[in-house]
């Protein structure tokens, strides 16, 4: 084979080698890309599903304080009702009783919408009745009064944070709607309290 042969030969071989070595690392090069890219979908959805799981069980803890805040707010109103000595203080606990109960009826359908079951803590609503166990006449009044302001003002703060903030969107629509009918609560709880101190 002449020299001129055998050089086309391995000038055709190197060529060919590159282009395979070229292959190689365009190949290599789209495999990086493409498991950076999968690499970025996968954060973007973890990050995604951490922000969720957040979110629902912020919901959740809502619910189940908004439940037992209800449900302390008719015990209470009906324990008004029957130990109060101000017809004033007996109204509010009939009010408590009747807006309350209403408005949990409400946030179980709104939980429900969004797969959460949370209920009253009990042990909680129990020891709040248990503060006025041995109070009667006037000293009551002014201990539920008291009581009556602390807790709506707590509410109205919980319920203004939800409407604003992030929630799932039943949740977030009824803190919307019951916010004004609290507001009105503790209004009038304090208007009463001081009613009350004079």
């Amino acid at each position: 084979m002449s020299k001129l042969l055998i050089g086309t030969v391995l000038l055709a071989g190197a060529t060919t080698m590159a282009a395979c070595r070229g292959d190689d690392r365009h190949a290599a090069y789209e495999n990086t890309i493409g498991d950076q890219s999968g690499s970025a979908r996968t954060n973007a959805t973890d990050a995604t599903n951490a922000s969720q799981n957040r979110n629902d069980t912020a919901d959740f803890q809502f619910v189940q304080e908004m439940m037992t805040g209800g449900q302390k707010e008719v015990e209470l109103g009906q324990l008004a009702q029957s130990k109060a000595s101000s017809a004033a203080v007996k109204e509010f606990g009939q009010m408590m009783v009747r807006d309350h109960s209403q408005a949990a009826s409400e946030l179980k359908q709104a939980a429900s919408q969004q797969n959460i079951n949370a209920g009253p803590e009990t042990d909680k609503v129990q020891s709040a009745k248990d503060q006025f166990a041995d109070k009667t006449g006037a000293e009551f009044d002014r201990s539920y009064m008291d009581a009556m302001v602390d807790d709506h003002q707590h509410d109205v703060s919980m319920l203004q944070e939800k409407t604003n903030g992030t929630a799932g969107e039943p949740i977030k629509a009824w803190a919307s709607k019951t916010l004004p009918v609290v507001q009105q609560h503790l209004s009038r709880a304090q208007e009463i309290q001081r009613s009350l101190k004079k």
